[in-house]
């Protein structure tokens, strides 16, 4: 008898060593995840091109915060997401702001389950399972997988990996979009949020952890969006007016992706717009609920002052069909069939409905008074037909693109529809580039300095550039800093130039938030090679003294320098721009930190930065690998959380409507190619698949 338990006692051994072994392994694993983490965050701070040292206080400090608070991560990272991110001011491209405060909550995170790892390992029991189905591991490794090989393909494509590739120059260009670390900027959001899937396991563990974490992730939602609404309110005021929707200018909030167009705002409203519908539905309290109205109305004219048709459709069609299925539950389950055939008395409805119905009278208002009261929007409503047209035609061009089945498997490479769209003609080349040079370079081409300037003090120069062929392009780029622009002063610039060929330029400091213009000193001059000399200049600028604008609201100076001519180019070695009391407004403008405080910008034509479609640029960056495991990603999220939406629980039919929305405007818009807005749109589906485990939260 005693024998024939020894096998058993056995199996029950090795199963116990197996398991001890595994939460070892996987101890070690999130150890080193952890440590990782804190090394990358570490260097990013630090070489913070503005303040290193409030970037690494800042990064420890929240790394504190979040050992602290574990789960609050779900809570901070999208309300910080519209605004954690100085791009116009660092110069920065690839990393920002927003990736310390991801890799600060990775290493925050990590560490605590590092720590209940080994916790359950000297405790003897099995540590915490993260990723319940193999499925989903195969599934999350795949992307990974393509993605990593994607951007292997761009990397090469690039240049990479021959012989004289600057990896010094290449952190420290901005605006670069050809360059080989476009891919690397682009691959972080899947990176990032594959890394977080485990945290989100152990955030939604059981029930009430999931309760929790919806309630965090779902009110850091709402903040992120009261953020977006406010500054795009003080966008409206503050230049074409809030009231002015005749004029041609389009809210882009603090989305500074979009300095070559693009769709980043549009991606978030679409998204974010239904956790706001979640939180009026299952909030209680009336002054919340009217505090949540306010925040409704500011919403719908952030999304109708975007002037998208994408966003109209994408924020609209998936919160009406969301209200006729709770009016429809609704009635189903209070009124008998007869009763559903005969209006509904106003009295039985409760301040709820009453409140309800009146929210949406100020909503089906506010949009007749964006229709009514200017014309840009019946302006783009009645060029839809013409825009189709064009857009089906930069869409074939795209996809004329993959030429190999090597194309179509893993796609061109991360990063590198911009540069590769660009040179199929001259119709589709861009209106411009900035490139950052060594003084070394320039001096061995025998360049020679002007009478009486000053030794050179810094061993970088910048080259600007027009469009190669088309005139028509011609001044639609340009190199731009943030400056203090007083319209009741006069302006000049002084200038250390050389002309690489003659070259058109035209200068200028205007009122200016991203794309659109207000009043402007400017002045337009050629210049001429003189023997492949520097020459210093002195350039007044013409334009109105006027008095001061009446709204007291703050307004962004921009200045910019724009070669208008196709082939002119010219090579920039110091810059200033002289304002009141002679003050030089400009930082680092003799360029010896890089392209810090620079920003290329784009103005009207913004064509091979994005093919305006989310599955035609997965298809042609990822190939149909990325498409179809991004598909199978999607697939997994709503599969798994349709059972319950139509059983009654209101934030999976939230969560639904906010990735229906992500999908509908990726028909018309470029969604990859915005980090922020991408790792949005991966959070939402990885958390959405977690929660759909089983462990849904209290349902309304």
């Amino acid at each position: 008898m005693g024998n024939s338990r020894l096998p058993l006692r056995s199996a029950k051994v090795l199963m116990r060593q197996k398991a001890e072994s595994q939460t070892g392994n996987f101890a070690a694993l999130f150890l080193i995840t952890a440590l990782a983490s804190l090394g990358a965050g570490f260097a990013l701070a630090w070489q913070h091109p503005l303040w290193p040292a409030v970037a690494l206080i800042g990064f420890y400090g929240w790394i504190v915060i979040a050992l602290w608070r574990p789960g609050l991560w779900l809570f901070v990272v999208p309300a910080c997401l519209p605004f954690l991110n100085f791009w116009p001011w660092t110069g920065w491209q690839v990393f920002d702001e927003f990736d310390l405060l991801l890799l600060g909550a990775l290493a925050a995170g990590y560490t605590r389950l590092a720590w209940e790892s080994r916790s359950a390992l000297m405790a003897g029991a099995r540590g915490p399972t993260l990723i319940h189905r193999s499925w989903v591991r195969l599934l999350l490794t795949l992307i990974t997988v393509a993605a990593i090989a994607s951007l292997v393909k761009g990397l090469v494509a690039a240049g990479v990996f021959e012989a004289g590739f600057n990896w010094t120059l290449a952190p420290r260009q901005a605006m670069a979009y050809e360059s080989p670390l476009n891919g690397l900027r682009i691959f972080k959001s899947v990176g990032f949020a594959v890394l977080f899937y485990p945290l989100l396991g152990r955030e939604t563990r059981t029930p009430g952890d999931a309760a929790r974490a919806q309630a965090y992730f779902g009110n850091g939602m709402l903040v992120g969006l009261a953020i977006v609404t406010l500054v795009s309110l003080w966008e409206r005021a503050a230049y074409p007016g809030l009231l002015e929707f005749s004029t041609r200018y389009r809210t882009t909030a603090l989305f500074w992706e979009m300095h070559v167009g693009g769709a980043a705002i549009d991606g978030y409203l679409a998204v974010a717009t239904p956790f706001l519908g979640w939180a009026l539905w299952s909030t209680r309290r009336p002054a919340v609920w009217v505090a949540l109205s306010l925040l409704a109305i500011l919403t719908c004219y952030a999304v109708l002052t975007s002037f998208s048709r994408g966003v109209y459709l994408a924020v609209g069609a998936p919160l009406i069909v969301l209200a006729l299925f709770a009016i429809f539950r609704q009635l189903s389950s209070r009124l008998s069939a007869a009763e559903r055939m005969l209006a509904v008395p106003l009295k039985s409805i409760g301040w709820r409905g009453k409140a309800g119905v009146s929210l949406t009278l100020a909503l089906v208002i506010e949009v007749a008074a964006v229709m009514l009261g200017g014309t840009f929007l019946l302006e783009r409503v009645g060029k839809t037909d013409a825009d189709l047209v064009n857009r089906i035609e930069h869409w074939e061009r795209g996809l004329s693109l993959l030429q190999t089945p090597l194309d179509w498997a893993i796609g061109k490479g991360l990063g590198r529809l911009p540069a590769e769209y660009a040179q199929i003609s001259n119709e589709t080349e861009f209106s411009g580039a900035v490139r950052l040079e060594t003084q070394q370079a320039d001096l061995a081409a025998g360049s020679v300095e002007p009478s009486g300037a000053t030794a050179v003090s810094s061993r970088y120069q910048v080259k600007l550039m027009g469009p190669e062929d088309n005139p028509e392009l011609a001044g639609l780029f340009s190199l731009t800093q943030r400056v203090d622009f007083d319209r009741r002063f006069a302006y000049a610039v002084n200038l250390t130039v050389r002309a690489i060929q003659e070259t058109d330029i035209r200068l200028k400091v205007c009122e200016k938030h991203m794309i659109y213009e207000g009043s402007c000193h400017y002045r337009f001059f050629k210049l001429r090679p003189v023997n492949g000399n520097w020459q210093q200049l002195s350039i007044p600028l013409r334009g109105r003294v006027e008095a001061p604008r009446q709204s007291d609201l703050p307004r962004f100076g921009v200045f910019s320098i724009s070669v208008i001519n196709a082939g002119g180019a010219l090579a920039l070695r110091k810059i200033q721009l002289i304002g009141p009391g002679g003050k030089n407004l400009l930082a680092n403008g003799d360029f010896s930190h890089g392209l810090t405080h620079w920003l290329g910008a784009a103005q009207r034509y913004y064509l091979p930065w994005h093919i305006d479609n989310l599955y035609l640029e997965l298809l042609i960056e990822r190939g149909a690998a990325g498409l179809v495991l991004t598909g199978l990603l999607a697939f997994a999220a709503v599969s798994g959380m349709a059972s319950r939406a139509v059983g009654g629980a209101a934030q999976a039919r939230f969560l639904l409507a906010s990735l229906a929305g992500g999908a509908l405007v990726g028909l018309v818009s470029s969604l990859m190619d915005v980090p922020r807005v991408a790792f949005l749109i991966h959070l939402v589906l990885l958390f959405t698949i977690q929660l759909a485990r089983g462990h849904d939260g209290a349902r309304k």
